[in-house]
């Protein structure tokens, strides 16, 4: 669930939340819907207690795939600021 403020080809979000059955993950960033690319910062909690949690953030970073070629291969990981 997110809201998105769209103006000229890019949607910017303050609130992604995404609710699994194992974990809820928190975020924000940007979408440009002109490139289909994403610019997202995300940060999961496990629901339950975990013996060993590693507070690690991810963001997704810019591959240049479109969203008919991309692959999880596509993503990296970027240390978080």
């Amino acid at each position: 669930m997110a809201n998105f403020d769209v103006r000229d080809g890019m949607a910017h979000t303050r609130n992604l939340t995404i609710d699994t059955r194992t974990m809820l993950i928190r975020g924000e960033g940007d979408v440009n819907l002109r490139d289909e690319t994403l610019d997202l910062r995300l940060q999961g909690k496990p629901k339950s207690a975990r013996l060993i949690e590693s507070p690690r953030r991810s963001r997704c970073a810019d591959t240049g795939a479109t969203r008919a070629s991309a692959s999880m291969s596509d993503v990296r990981q970027v240390k978080a600021d």
